[in-house]
């Protein structure tokens, strides 16, 4: 699966544009009034002025870069977040590490290095070495009905091992993140998973896909 485009909503326009076109160096590839678009590898992220807003997602790095991504995200004096008192997270059963820390709204970003992935050598870090958007963290309160939307109409794969509360659907190269919003929380900080609107463009197999959540749930329709 691959996320070609996420739009999310923020309260806090000026100061995202701020951190992701200059403070992390994305490419700035459209702006208004209203909303700015970035490059971030093969995947576009958009923030469009609206109410207030956190969200959860992830951005693959190669395998062998995440020691240097962490390093380049202290140099930029951006803090990364601990879970369970360690700033690089495992991920065994995945076979992949983490890095997480926030933006200036409080979305809880994560670089993941995904170990059967392919490695980039050689060098430090730099945003350029950023290959896509890698997760995207779905809160709901309707979560059987969105794991149907998934699962059963988009037909994406289940990831790993699934829960009453918790699913991964997808691959190494693009995964949604489902959870139960009425239990589960985003680590590393345990803030609650809360549905906020978002829109998608997504790829899975031969097919493109438009995701929307707003307040009537998880919507998805062929591009």
């Amino acid at each position: 699966m691959h996320v070609r485009s996420l739009q999310l909503l923020t309260d806090r326009l000026p100061e995202l544009r701020d951190f992701y076109a200059r403070v992390l160096g994305f490419l700035l590839v459209a702006e208004n009034a209203s909303s700015f678009v970035v490059q971030c590898g093969q995947s576009q992220l958009e923030f469009v002025q609206g109410p207030a807003a956190y969200y959860h997602f992830a951005f693959n790095i190669a395998p062998d870069q995440l020691m240097s991504a962490a390093a380049w995200l202290q140099e930029k004096g951006i803090a990364r977040l601990p879970f369970e008192g360690r700033e690089i997270v495992d991920f065994p059963n995945w076979e992949a590490q983490s890095v997480y820390f926030y933006d200036p709204a409080g979305n809880i970003l994560e670089f993941i290095a995904r170990r059967r992935l392919p490695q980039r050598g050689q060098g430090p870090f730099s945003i350029a070495d950023v290959l896509n958007i890698s997760e995207i963290g779905i809160g709901t309160f309707e979560f059987k009905e969105t794991h149907a939307v998934l699962h059963h109409e988009m037909k994406v794969p289940v990831f790993g091992t699934p829960s009453p509360i918790f699913y991964a659907l997808g691959d190494d190269h693009g995964l949604f993140i489902l959870v139960d919003a009425h239990v589960k929380k985003w680590i590393p900080m345990m803030e609650p998973a809360l549905p906020f609107p978002y829109a998608a463009e997504i790829s899975q197999g031969d097919q493109l896909w438009r995701l929307k959540l707003d307040a009537n749930g998880l919507a998805a329709s062929p591009a």
